[in-house]
């Protein structure tokens, strides 16, 4: 038992010196759809560098497009390679949304 509870406080403390924080994501903006080009797939719903679920208000806006993540860390990571982690959601059937009118 007590080995359990130290492996939990492990990965808590873990999430958090790298950034990510367990729970619920903030609640979610309007959305667009994907643009056309990008018909085949669905809406984002995974990050694009861990593949943990989203929190909305972490995101990135890179060429008219919004592309939201798990933690700070996964931001700074998807900046030095933005392409790399675009093709992974593609080939994981997802696109980011266009960047909401007026911002």
């Amino acid at each position: 038992m007590i080995g359990r509870i130290v492996a939990s406080a492990g990965i808590v403390l873990a999430l958090a010196v790298l950034g990510c924080k367990p729970g619920s994501p903030a609640p979610e903006p309007e959305e667009k759809a994907p643009s056309a080009g990008a018909a085949s797939l669905k809406t984002q719903e995974t990050c694009p560098v861990m593949g943990d679920k989203l929190d909305k208000s972490l995101f990135v806006d890179h060429e008219g497009k919004r592309v939201y993540f798990c933690c700070g860390m996964c931001v700074e990571k998807f900046k030095k390679d933005p392409a790399k982690y675009l093709k992974v959601l593609s080939d994981r059937g997802e696109a980011p949304i266009d960047v909401p009118a007026g911002e």
